[in-house]
């Protein structure tokens, strides 16, 4: 409860500093207080939905200006994109989260390779996306698709014996 008061404080504060830097105000000036227009209480609903939207903004800037000075195959793009479909997911936004996450696989591929080891926590997150939207199938072909990653770079990883059964687990 009291963490949600902070961070309503300072979200009225940033809000605050923002309005009399719009109307041209300062902090410095003397009849601020006087000519400062009161600010409406903010929920904490609200406040999370106002972080949520900023930490997007965010995101969504940083995704425009590399693809901006690179270009919109930029392997730079993989990080972004992969903490803004975490957002999406957190969220509960699946299905623009699940298309965030194929174009960074998608770039992964083009960067380091179809079966490179960069595109399993991709995959891991694109199943836990699948699995909270109930597409089970989907979520199932995310994880054949990180065993075959996995055998290619380990080797096979089948065990059909009970000694190895014993030895790994």
């Amino acid at each position: 409860m009291c963490y949600h008061r902070e961070i309503r404080s300072i979200i009225r504060g940033a809000l605050t500093v923002i309005a009399l830097s719009a109307a041209g105000l300062s902090l410095a000036g003397e009849d601020l207080e006087s000519r400062a227009v009161p600010m409406p209480e903010m929920t904490a609903e609200a406040a999370a939905d106002a972080a949520y939207l900023a930490a997007e903004a965010k995101l969504l800037g940083k995704i425009a200006a590399i693809e901006e000075s690179d270009n919109a195959l930029s392997a730079k793009l993989i990080e972004p994109l992969e903490g803004l479909a975490k957002l999406y997911a957190a969220n509960g936004a699946y299905l623009p989260a699940a298309e965030t996450l194929k174009r960074a696989r998608h770039l992964t591929h083009r960067e380091f390779g179809l079966m490179s080891l960069e595109q399993i926590p991709l995959a891991d997150e694109l199943t836990d996306v699948y699995l909270a939207q109930g597409e089970v199938r989907n979520a199932n072909r995310e994880q054949r698709l990180n065993w075959r990653v996995a055998s290619f770079n380990y080797g096979c990883l089948l065990y059909t014996s009970d000694a190895a059964d014993d030895y790994f687990w």
